[in-house]
């Protein structure tokens, strides 16, 4: 459900709604901090914010276009992103010692989320400078080399590595390039 929210949002051009919708689910995470909420409830937190913009959308923002994105099979493509994102995070939150984890799960938060939102760009054929996206490979490979010098946990290289190809392997297979 998470998924298809996540898609079905995406596609509609109340950028308002949809900001604030993504506001709110971010807010509830940090529910999480300190334990102040068990993550079952912020869950259902979550899902109960879904359901009502959607409940918005279905009485309230019939109006707003709907632009299709620019992907071959927009629910695999957003089901693979997902999977590589999450997995890849629990897999880092399993093998990072407790006194990086913190570090590590941000930073690969982070570099992930900035790659995948470059493929949203190009999926919403908002152009931008492609130098601006080897600009951000060229620092996160140095902030990754930072880290490792700082951790000693030389594995990140290899692990980012795999990440990044999937997402290339991804965004050649499913986004439809602008021409």
């Amino acid at each position: 459900m998470l998924i298809y929210s996540d898609y079905f949002f995406s596609q509609k051009k109340n950028y308002i709604i949809n900001f604030f919708l993504k506001l709110l689910l971010l807010f509830t995470s940090f529910l999480l901090y300190e334990s102040f909420l068990h993550p079952i409830l912020v869950l259902k937190l979550k899902i109960i914010l879904i359901y009502s913009v959607f409940l918005v959308y279905f009485f309230l923002c019939k109006k707003f276009p709907t632009s299709f994105l620019s992907v071959n099979s927009p629910l695999m493509y957003t089901f693979l992103t997902c999977v590589i994102y999450y997995s890849s995070l629990l897999l880092l939150a399993i093998i990072i010692a407790d006194n990086y984890i913190k570090l590590i799960y941000l930073s690969f938060q982070i570099l992930i989320g900035i790659q995948l939102k470059f493929y949203d760009l190009r999926i919403r054929k908002i152009n931008f400078n492609i130098l601006l996206e080897y600009f951000f490979w060229l620092i996160s490979f140095l902030y990754l080399i930072f880290i490792i010098s700082y951790t000693k946990l030389y594995f990140l290289i290899p692990y980012h590595l795999i990440i990044v190809l999937s997402l290339n392997l991804i965004k050649k297979k499913y986004i439809i390039e602008i021409k």
